[in-house]
């Protein structure tokens, strides 16, 4: 499953991507040459269909928290939004670049496949909760979600309920307090490197590199901090989350998916 969310991210920035399977203990060895857009898409495709099979509903036997983890609503989730990314608009008709890395260059269209993994996932009876075995519904404020909060006597008090992140998460980064000095992964600046031998590998000056990382180096550390990983910021000890999917997010892609399918909305989108 993390491979198949590593390399779903590259397709939707790059296309192609080199795409080695095996671990190598030499950065060298692991410069492989692109492979096209559909190589990708493929591979992340059967990632996820393995995924599926093997990953468990939940991790606590019963319910929720999950914490954000990987789970088979978390696959089939990221399965619908590799469906509607190959199919959609935007790539149509634009001419190809980068010969088959282009992700014009993927074959066909999967609205049907989105849709056959958005009603498997959803109640078509009250799309505001997903199917059993799923135990994923909306949520009546999205307050429960974002964590603000007030600095009281030096402590960070977040607003929010805690719920564990309640039952709309269906995939997240994992808040975790010890992830680095005290820092969050993701959620804080210095939570996330990267290593000199990637930053080498950019040209001197290429747009690539002005965004995606800072000027700073960390002499403890020996990396760099990737700028836009900064999010979600709302204090100096959050408990907020980067959402890769939630479930009133792919009840939307549900709806997109639906019109697409059958030339206009259906009783279903509207739902």
């Amino acid at each position: 499953f993390m491979r198949a969310h590593g390399y779903y991210v590259l397709l939707r920035f790059w296309g192609g991507v080199s795409l080695p399977l095996t671990p190598t203990g030499n950065p060298e060895l692991a410069a492989l040459p692109r492979s096209s857009a559909q190589a990708v898409f493929d591979q992340v495709e059967e990632d996820l269909q393995f995924a599926q099979q093997h990953l468990p509903v939940n991790w606590n036997g019963g319910g929720f928290p999950d914490s954000g983890r990987a789970t088979k609503g978390s696959a089939t989730a990221t399965l619908i939004q590799l469906y509607v990314l190959a199919s959609g608009d935007q790539f149509k008709n634009n001419p190809p670049v980068d010969g088959d890395a282009s992700i014009n260059n993927i074959t066909g269209s999967y609205w049907i496949q989105a849709q056959d993994e958005c009603r498997a996932l959803i109640d078509e009876t009250d799309p505001s909760r997903a199917k059993a075995p799923y135990l994923y519904s909306l949520i009546p404020d999205l307050a429960y979600l974002y964590s603000g909060g007030t600095n009281e006597g030096g402590d960070w008090v977040p607003v929010r309920e805690m719920d564990d992140l309640g039952p709309e998460i269906m995939w997240s980064t994992t808040y975790d307090p010890d992830i680095h000095d005290g820092t969050w992964l993701f959620n804080h600046w210095s939570g996330r490197f990267i290593s000199p031998y990637i930053l080498d590998k950019f040209e001197a000056g290429e747009y690539r590199a002005l965004i995606k990382h800072d000027s700073v180096q960390r002499a403890a550390q020996g990396y760099i901090v990737p700028r836009h990983v900064k999010r979600n910021r709302t204090g100096n000890d959050n408990e907020n989350q980067f959402y890769f999917a939630r479930y009133g997010g792919i009840l939307l892609l549900a709806a997109y998916v639906e019109n697409e399918v059958n030339n206009g909305p259906n009783a279903f989108a509207e739902a």
